[in-house]
């Protein structure tokens, strides 16, 4: 990433008040409604990857984060710069972003401790295609669990190379109920669906391989 981009990236991360109180509501309703696709305020999905927006949000002074994939380095200082946040190592992160199914191993993502199952990391992981509610031809999430009155399902329309790794982040929260870490899937279009630590999915993956996926 040349310097003038690492600039105007950092320009367009900064968020105004408005901007920052849109997009935490985004956030917030996802999780509470999870399997439920929501939209990102498209002032800021149209300003840099929309992948980035719960870090542009929520992120403050100290703050640790970390970038995973893309030119990470780069956008890290630019995250910095924008948010007085800390970019760290995966591990010590609060928020990570997961680009084009980067993911660190996710045995070493915080997960909170039994007395406060809350503390555990936030990722937003970026999918490189477009989320429609119910059922398509393409790859289908089953999302049940508090929250949902039934079940919902969610497809992932185009781009499914990013499924397998999100896979590996789901069943590695299988043994630390109630701890956890909650998820947000972003996609190129600035729609959201969030995964909480209490839901349950079922998932058919890239070319209808049936797989499993709990909390």
């Amino acid at each position: 990433m040349t310097n003038q981009a690492e600039i105007a990236l950092y320009a367009n991360l900064v968020l105004n008040v408005h901007e920052s109180q849109e997009v935490f509501r985004t956030l917030l309703d996802a999780l509470s409604q999870p399997g439920t696709i929501h939209h990102l305020p498209q002032t800021v999905s149209h300003r840099f990857t929309p992948v980035l927006a719960p870090l542009a949000a929520l992120i403050s002074h100290d703050v640790p984060f970390s970038i995973c994939g893309g030119e990470s380095v780069a956008t890290s200082i630019a995250v910095e710069r924008a948010t007085f946040g800390r970019s760290v190592e995966p591990e010590f992160a609060a928020y990570i972003a997961a680009l084009s199914g980067h993911v660190p191993d996710a045995s070493t993502i915080r997960r909170g401790s039994p007395h406060r199952p809350d503390g555990g990391c936030q990722i937003s992981y970026q999918i490189s295609g477009r989320l429609v509610p119910g059922t398509t031809r393409e790859s289908i999430f089953s999302i049940a669990g508090p929250g949902v009155p039934t079940v919902r399902n969610v497809s992932v329309e185009w781009a499914t190379d990013e499924l397998s790794s999100l896979q590996s982040l789901l069943t590695a929260r299988s043994d630390s109920w109630p701890m956890g870490f909650d998820i947000w899937l972003v996609d190129d279009f600035g729609q959201v669906v969030g995964i909480p630590r209490t839901s349950n999915i079922t998932g058919v993956m890239a070319q209808h391989d049936e797989k499993v996926l709990e909390h």
